[in-house]
Protein backbone atom coordinates (compact mmCIF):
# COMPACT_ATOMS: atom_id res chain seq x y z
CA UNK A 1 0.00 0.00 0.00
CA UNK A 2 1.32 3.43 -0.96
CA UNK A 3 0.68 6.61 1.01
CA UNK A 4 -0.76 9.70 -0.62
CA UNK A 5 -0.77 13.34 0.44
CA UNK A 6 -4.31 14.75 0.61
CA UNK A 7 -4.72 18.38 -0.44
CA UNK A 8 -8.51 18.70 -0.64
CA UNK A 9 -10.77 19.23 2.37
CA UNK A 10 -13.68 17.18 1.00
CA UNK A 11 -11.47 14.16 0.30
CA UNK A 12 -9.87 14.40 3.75
CA UNK A 13 -13.13 14.68 5.67
CA UNK A 14 -14.68 11.78 3.75
CA UNK A 15 -11.78 9.56 4.76
CA UNK A 16 -11.71 10.69 8.41
CA UNK A 17 -15.47 10.22 8.78
CA UNK A 18 -15.08 6.48 8.15
CA UNK A 19 -13.45 5.99 11.58
CA UNK A 20 -15.47 5.75 14.78
CA UNK A 21 -12.49 7.16 16.71
CA UNK A 22 -12.34 10.31 14.54
CA UNK A 23 -11.54 13.35 16.66
CA UNK A 24 -11.57 17.08 15.93
CA UNK A 25 -7.77 17.04 16.39
CA UNK A 26 -7.64 15.19 13.05
CA UNK A 27 -10.11 17.54 11.35
CA UNK A 28 -9.29 19.80 8.41
CA UNK A 29 -10.14 22.87 10.49
CA UNK A 30 -7.68 21.84 13.20
CA UNK A 31 -5.01 21.71 10.52
CA UNK A 32 -5.95 25.21 9.36
CA UNK A 33 -5.70 26.38 12.97
CA UNK A 34 -2.20 24.91 13.29
CA UNK A 35 -1.15 26.64 10.07
CA UNK A 36 -2.28 29.95 11.56
CA UNK A 37 0.01 29.21 14.49
CA UNK A 38 2.88 28.79 12.03
CA UNK A 39 3.04 24.98 12.05
CA UNK A 40 3.51 23.05 8.82
CA UNK A 41 0.67 20.57 8.23
CA UNK A 42 0.83 17.21 6.44
CA UNK A 43 -2.16 14.96 5.68
CA UNK A 44 -1.44 11.42 4.48
CA UNK A 45 -3.58 8.38 3.73
CA UNK A 46 -3.36 4.81 2.49
CA UNK A 47 -6.16 2.35 1.68
CA UNK A 48 -6.92 1.64 5.35
CA UNK A 49 -5.93 4.75 7.28
CA UNK A 50 -5.27 8.48 7.50
CA UNK A 51 -3.05 10.69 9.60
CA UNK A 52 -2.69 14.44 10.03
CA UNK A 53 0.40 15.76 11.77
CA UNK A 54 2.37 18.95 12.00
CA UNK A 55 5.81 20.29 12.81
CA UNK A 56 6.13 22.37 15.96
CA UNK A 57 9.10 24.62 16.66
CA UNK A 58 9.62 25.60 20.29
CA UNK A 59 12.48 27.58 21.87
CA UNK A 60 14.66 24.53 22.29
CA UNK A 61 13.43 21.94 19.80
CA UNK A 62 11.57 21.07 16.63
CA UNK A 63 9.30 18.04 16.63
CA UNK A 64 6.59 16.27 14.67
CA UNK A 65 3.30 16.03 16.56
CA UNK A 66 0.34 13.75 15.76
CA UNK A 67 -2.64 14.10 18.13
CA UNK A 68 -5.32 11.36 18.06
CA UNK A 69 -3.82 9.69 15.03
CA UNK A 70 -3.02 7.81 12.92
CA UNK A 71 -6.56 6.54 12.31
CA UNK A 72 -6.42 3.02 10.90
CA UNK A 73 -8.27 -0.30 10.76
CA UNK A 74 -5.18 -2.53 10.72
CA UNK A 75 -1.77 -2.81 12.34
CA UNK A 76 -0.10 -2.91 8.91
CA UNK A 77 -1.65 0.38 7.85
CA UNK A 78 -0.98 1.99 11.24
CA UNK A 79 2.70 0.99 11.06
CA UNK A 80 2.97 2.24 7.48
CA UNK A 81 1.59 5.63 8.45
CA UNK A 82 4.00 5.76 11.41
CA UNK A 83 6.85 5.04 9.02
CA UNK A 84 5.76 8.00 6.89
CA UNK A 85 5.79 10.25 9.96
CA UNK A 86 9.27 9.09 10.96
CA UNK A 87 10.55 9.62 7.40
CA UNK A 88 9.09 13.15 7.27
CA UNK A 89 10.49 13.95 10.71
CA UNK A 90 14.00 13.03 9.56
CA UNK A 91 13.67 14.97 6.30
CA UNK A 92 12.41 18.07 8.15
CA UNK A 93 15.14 18.04 10.80
CA UNK A 94 12.87 17.17 13.74
CA UNK A 95 14.42 16.21 17.06
CA UNK A 96 11.68 13.69 17.85
CA UNK A 97 8.23 12.39 16.90
CA UNK A 98 5.40 12.80 19.43
CA UNK A 99 2.27 10.68 18.90
CA UNK A 100 -0.84 10.70 21.10
CA UNK A 101 -2.97 8.05 19.38
CA UNK A 102 -6.73 7.38 19.40
CA UNK A 103 -8.37 4.64 21.45
CA UNK A 104 -6.39 1.43 20.99
CA UNK A 105 -8.29 -1.31 19.09
CA UNK A 106 -5.58 -3.77 20.10
CA UNK A 107 -2.58 -3.03 17.91
CA UNK A 108 -1.68 0.64 18.42
CA UNK A 109 0.51 0.48 21.54
CA UNK A 110 2.24 -2.67 20.29
CA UNK A 111 3.07 -1.03 16.96
CA UNK A 112 4.43 2.10 18.66
CA UNK A 113 6.67 0.11 20.99
CA UNK A 114 7.93 -2.05 18.11
CA UNK A 115 9.00 1.13 16.31
CA UNK A 116 11.00 2.23 19.34
CA UNK A 117 8.57 4.78 20.75
CA UNK A 118 8.76 5.31 24.51
CA UNK A 119 5.67 6.06 26.60
CA UNK A 120 5.79 9.37 28.48
CA UNK A 121 4.58 10.16 31.99
CA UNK A 122 2.62 13.23 30.92
CA UNK A 123 0.44 14.04 27.92
CA UNK A 124 -0.53 17.10 25.92
CA UNK A 125 -4.10 15.92 25.25
CA UNK A 126 -6.28 14.43 28.02
CA UNK A 127 -5.34 10.85 28.79
CA UNK A 128 -8.83 10.10 30.11
CA UNK A 129 -12.20 11.66 29.52
CA UNK A 130 -15.88 11.20 30.36
CA UNK A 131 -18.30 10.74 27.47
CA UNK A 132 -22.07 10.98 27.78
CA UNK A 133 -23.97 8.83 25.29
CA UNK A 134 -26.75 10.79 23.58
CA UNK A 135 -28.44 7.69 22.15
CA UNK A 136 -31.02 7.28 24.98
CA UNK A 137 -33.94 9.71 25.36
CA UNK A 138 -33.42 12.91 27.35
CA UNK A 139 -35.12 11.57 30.49
CA UNK A 140 -32.83 8.52 30.53
CA UNK A 141 -29.75 10.71 30.11
CA UNK A 142 -30.92 12.93 32.96
CA UNK A 143 -31.59 9.95 35.22
CA UNK A 144 -27.92 8.94 35.02
CA UNK A 145 -26.74 12.32 36.27
CA UNK A 146 -25.50 12.27 39.86
CA UNK A 147 -28.07 13.37 42.45
CA UNK A 148 -26.02 16.35 43.67
CA UNK A 149 -25.51 17.51 40.08
CA UNK A 150 -29.26 17.35 39.42
CA UNK A 151 -29.80 19.39 42.58
CA UNK A 152 -27.47 22.09 41.29
CA UNK A 153 -29.26 22.12 37.92
CA UNK A 154 -32.59 22.60 39.72
CA UNK A 155 -31.07 25.30 41.92
CA UNK A 156 -29.95 27.23 38.86
CA UNK A 157 -33.41 26.95 37.33
CA UNK A 158 -35.09 28.05 40.57
CA UNK A 159 -32.83 31.10 40.62
CA UNK A 160 -33.81 31.85 37.02
CA UNK A 161 -30.34 31.35 35.57
CA UNK A 162 -30.54 31.58 31.78
CA UNK A 163 -28.25 29.82 29.32
CA UNK A 164 -27.72 31.30 25.87
CA UNK A 165 -25.41 30.32 23.03
CA UNK A 166 -23.71 32.30 20.30
CA UNK A 167 -22.20 31.17 16.99
CA UNK A 168 -19.89 34.17 16.94
CA UNK A 169 -17.66 36.08 19.33
CA UNK A 170 -20.05 38.96 20.03
CA UNK A 171 -19.92 38.09 23.75
CA UNK A 172 -16.21 37.23 23.81
CA UNK A 173 -15.37 39.89 26.42
CA UNK A 174 -17.75 38.24 28.90
CA UNK A 175 -15.96 34.92 28.50
CA UNK A 176 -12.56 36.63 28.86
CA UNK A 177 -13.54 38.05 32.28
CA UNK A 178 -14.78 34.68 33.49
CA UNK A 179 -11.68 32.93 32.18
CA UNK A 180 -9.39 35.31 34.05
CA UNK A 181 -11.30 34.69 37.30
CA UNK A 182 -11.16 30.92 36.81
CA UNK A 183 -7.43 30.70 36.14
CA UNK A 184 -6.69 32.92 39.12
CA UNK A 185 -8.97 30.97 41.47
CA UNK A 186 -7.80 27.51 40.43
CA UNK A 187 -4.16 28.56 39.96
CA UNK A 188 -3.70 26.56 36.78
CA UNK A 189 -1.98 27.31 33.49
CA UNK A 190 -4.21 27.05 30.44
CA UNK A 191 -4.02 28.02 26.80
CA UNK A 192 -3.90 31.78 26.39
CA UNK A 193 -6.96 33.59 25.13
CA UNK A 194 -5.42 34.48 21.77
CA UNK A 195 -4.96 30.75 21.13
CA UNK A 196 -8.57 29.98 22.13
CA UNK A 197 -9.96 32.83 20.04
CA UNK A 198 -8.11 31.61 16.92
CA UNK A 199 -9.52 28.13 17.54
CA UNK A 200 -13.05 29.52 17.63
CA UNK A 201 -12.54 31.53 14.45
CA UNK A 202 -11.25 28.49 12.54
CA UNK A 203 -14.28 26.34 13.39
CA UNK A 204 -16.75 29.24 13.25
CA UNK A 205 -16.97 29.20 9.45
CA UNK A 206 -18.57 25.73 9.52
CA UNK A 207 -20.99 26.70 12.32
CA UNK A 208 -19.77 23.82 14.47
CA UNK A 209 -18.58 25.80 17.49
CA UNK A 210 -20.58 27.84 19.99
CA UNK A 211 -19.95 30.10 22.96
CA UNK A 212 -22.34 29.27 25.82
CA UNK A 213 -23.00 31.78 28.60
CA UNK A 214 -25.07 31.34 31.75
CA UNK A 215 -26.34 34.56 33.30
CA UNK A 216 -28.73 36.03 35.83
CA UNK A 217 -30.12 39.58 35.76
CA UNK A 218 -27.60 40.50 33.07
CA UNK A 219 -24.60 39.23 35.05
CA UNK A 220 -22.55 36.48 33.41
CA UNK A 221 -21.87 33.55 35.74
CA UNK A 222 -20.37 30.78 33.61
CA UNK A 223 -19.20 30.21 30.07
CA UNK A 224 -18.01 27.41 27.82
CA UNK A 225 -16.88 26.82 24.27
CA UNK A 226 -18.55 23.73 22.78
CA UNK A 227 -17.14 22.29 19.57
CA UNK A 228 -18.98 19.70 17.47
CA UNK A 229 -17.23 17.28 15.12
CA UNK A 230 -17.91 13.73 13.90
CA UNK A 231 -21.24 13.53 15.75
CA UNK A 232 -19.57 14.48 19.05
CA UNK A 233 -19.87 17.70 21.02
CA UNK A 234 -16.83 18.61 23.10
CA UNK A 235 -16.80 20.71 26.27
CA UNK A 236 -13.54 22.27 25.17
CA UNK A 237 -12.95 25.39 27.30
CA UNK A 238 -14.90 26.54 30.33
CA UNK A 239 -14.92 29.27 32.97
CA UNK A 240 -17.09 30.45 35.89
CA UNK A 241 -17.07 32.86 38.82
CA UNK A 242 -17.81 32.13 42.48
CA UNK A 243 -21.46 33.20 42.26
CA UNK A 244 -21.95 30.95 39.25
CA UNK A 245 -20.52 27.99 41.15
CA UNK A 246 -22.81 28.63 44.13
CA UNK A 247 -25.92 28.91 41.94
CA UNK A 248 -25.18 25.87 39.76
CA UNK A 249 -24.79 27.95 36.61
CA UNK A 250 -22.05 25.74 35.15
CA UNK A 251 -24.13 22.61 35.85
CA UNK A 252 -27.13 24.05 34.01
CA UNK A 253 -24.89 25.22 31.16
CA UNK A 254 -23.49 21.73 30.58
CA UNK A 255 -26.91 20.11 30.84
CA UNK A 256 -28.27 22.62 28.29
CA UNK A 257 -25.34 21.92 25.95
CA UNK A 258 -25.95 18.17 26.28
CA UNK A 259 -29.60 18.61 25.29
CA UNK A 260 -28.64 20.88 22.37
CA UNK A 261 -26.10 18.31 21.15
CA UNK A 262 -28.78 15.63 21.11
CA UNK A 263 -31.20 17.90 19.26
CA UNK A 264 -28.77 18.44 16.39
CA UNK A 265 -28.20 14.69 16.03
CA UNK A 266 -24.90 14.15 17.80
CA UNK A 267 -24.23 10.75 19.34
CA UNK A 268 -22.04 11.76 22.27
CA UNK A 269 -20.94 14.61 24.52
CA UNK A 270 -17.27 14.60 25.48
CA UNK A 271 -16.48 16.41 28.74
CA UNK A 272 -12.84 16.56 27.60
CA UNK A 273 -10.41 15.60 30.28
CA UNK A 274 -10.68 14.03 33.72
CA UNK A 275 -8.38 12.43 36.26
CA UNK A 276 -8.79 8.75 37.20
CA UNK A 277 -7.63 6.69 40.20
CA UNK A 278 -4.95 4.92 38.17
CA UNK A 279 -3.99 8.16 36.40
CA UNK A 280 -4.26 10.76 39.18
CA UNK A 281 -3.96 14.44 38.36
CA UNK A 282 -4.58 16.16 41.67
CA UNK A 283 -4.95 19.63 40.19
CA UNK A 284 -7.94 18.23 38.24
CA UNK A 285 -9.70 16.80 41.30
CA UNK A 286 -12.47 19.42 41.49
CA UNK A 287 -12.92 19.51 37.72
CA UNK A 288 -13.17 15.71 37.64
CA UNK A 289 -15.84 15.62 40.36
CA UNK A 290 -17.85 18.20 38.41
CA UNK A 291 -17.57 16.38 35.06
CA UNK A 292 -18.22 12.92 36.45
CA UNK A 293 -21.48 14.22 37.85
CA UNK A 294 -23.05 14.03 34.38
CA UNK A 295 -23.04 10.25 34.30
CA UNK A 296 -20.69 9.71 31.39
CA UNK A 297 -18.53 6.67 30.68
CA UNK A 298 -14.82 6.94 31.41
CA UNK A 299 -12.73 6.50 28.25
CA UNK A 300 -8.95 6.03 28.39
CA UNK A 301 -6.49 6.85 25.64
CA UNK A 302 -3.14 5.05 25.26
CA UNK A 303 -1.14 8.10 26.31
CA UNK A 304 1.83 9.94 24.84
CA UNK A 305 4.72 8.29 22.93
CA UNK A 306 8.02 9.77 21.78
CA UNK A 307 10.57 8.51 19.27
CA UNK A 308 13.90 10.42 19.28
CA UNK A 309 15.04 11.18 15.73
CA UNK A 310 18.10 13.29 16.57
CA UNK A 311 19.24 11.74 19.89
CA UNK A 312 21.72 14.46 20.90
CA UNK A 313 19.27 17.31 20.34
CA UNK A 314 16.58 15.30 22.10
CA UNK A 315 18.85 14.90 25.16
CA UNK A 316 19.38 18.67 25.24
CA UNK A 317 15.60 19.13 25.14
CA UNK A 318 15.16 16.71 28.05
CA UNK A 319 17.88 18.44 30.07
CA UNK A 320 16.37 21.88 29.58
CA UNK A 321 12.92 20.62 30.57
CA UNK A 322 14.41 19.02 33.68
CA UNK A 323 16.26 22.20 34.69
CA UNK A 324 13.14 24.29 34.21
CA UNK A 325 11.36 22.10 36.76
CA UNK A 326 14.10 22.42 39.41
CA UNK A 327 13.28 25.08 42.07
CA UNK A 328 16.93 26.14 42.40
CA UNK A 329 17.17 26.76 38.65
CA UNK A 330 13.97 28.82 38.76
CA UNK A 331 15.36 30.94 41.60
CA UNK A 332 18.68 31.45 39.80
CA UNK A 333 16.81 32.53 36.66
CA UNK A 334 14.80 35.12 38.63
CA UNK A 335 17.96 36.49 40.29
CA UNK A 336 19.74 36.70 36.94
CA UNK A 337 16.86 38.57 35.36
CA UNK A 338 16.75 40.94 38.33
CA UNK A 339 20.48 41.60 38.05
CA UNK A 340 20.21 42.26 34.31
CA UNK A 341 17.28 44.62 34.88
CA UNK A 342 19.18 46.59 37.53
CA UNK A 343 22.37 46.58 35.52
CA UNK A 344 24.33 44.73 38.20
Amino acid sequence: METNNILEEKVWEEKVSQFSSANFLQSWEWGIFQELLGNKITRVSDEEGVTQYYFVRSKFSKFLYCPRGPLSTSSGSFSKLLNQQIKDAKENGSDFVLVEPPIDPGFIVRALLEKGFVKQKSTTQPESTSIVSLTPDVDSIYSKIRKTTRQMIRKALENKVEVKNYQDLSRWDDFVKLFAETTQRQKFTSHNLVYIKKQFECFEEKNNIKLYLAEIDGKTLAGAIILSYAKTSVYLHAASNNLGRDLGAAHLLVWTAIQDAKKVGNNSFDLWGISTEDRPNYSWKGITIFKNGFGGEVVDYPGSFILPVRPNQYRVYLLINFLRSVPLFKTAKRLLLRAITKGE
